[in-house]
């Protein structure tokens, strides 16, 4: 990935999520979700009868399955012909840190919208199917730490993997994004938000990939 590129995708990644925040402020959507957060959260969380499918959502969004997943995928990474192992873990440690910081400790403070297990709209009728969390949940630290790992990963590895890297990776994190729905923890905008955060934090921590 070339330096051309890696500007081009920090520029295009922050012109996203500048929009996405831009509509959802003047939309209203920051203060009370929109009619269609609240259905496809309806939509994705109301159906009860799913023991199975509410296991592997618990599953895909439980530290204890993608912490191990991620230590063999660092352990993959040390032990092929990875160009400059070291210098790739420090572009996945900042894009992590960085996506980290911005939902939960900038955007979550300032915009400060409820949960759907405790928001007036959506509490009475929400499923909750794990502990309802303390803080905030715009935008999805979850969403945004796995969109920023996927995507720091599959971009700096796309010469070897090809885009195969970055769909695979898309697909994990989109997974426990509809696993956090599912669950009752998040609206759609707030995953879908996280998800440009952790694509705007991916392309950042990737300047590094060239800089250091």
């Amino acid at each position: 990935m070339n330096m051309n590129s890696s500007y081009k995708l920090v520029i295009f990644s922050g012109l996203s999520l500048t929009l996405g925040l831009a509509i959802f402020a003047l939309a209203g959507y920051l203060e009370q979700p929109g009619a269609w957060e609240r259905n496809g959260f309806g939509w994705i969380n109301h159906p009860q009868g799913w023991a199975l499918l509410d296991s592997i959502a618990i599953l895909f969004r439980t530290p204890g399955t993608w912490l191990p997943l991620y230590a063999l995928l660092l352990l993959w990474v040390f032990r092929t012909n990875v160009e400059r192992p070291f210098n790739l873990i420090l572009v996945l440690v900042v894009s992590v840190a960085l996506s980290d910081q911005v939902s939960s400790s900038l955007i979550k403070p300032l915009v400060q919208r409820d949960r759907p297990c405790r928001h007036p709209l959506t509490a009475a009728e929400c499923q909750i199917r794990v502990t309802c969390g303390s803080g905030y949940g715009f935008a999805s630290s979850h969403a945004a730490n796995h969109f920023a790992l996927a995507w720091a990963l599959g971009w700096a590895l796309r010469s070897r993997w090809g885009k195969a890297g970055l769909w695979i990776g898309s697909l994990w994190a989109g997974l426990v994004c509809i696993a956090q729905i599912r669950v009752g923890v998040h609206f759609p905008g707030d995953v879908l938000v996280g998800a440009l955060i952790g694509l705007f934090c991916a392309s950042v921590a990737l300047l590094f990939r060239r800089e250091v």
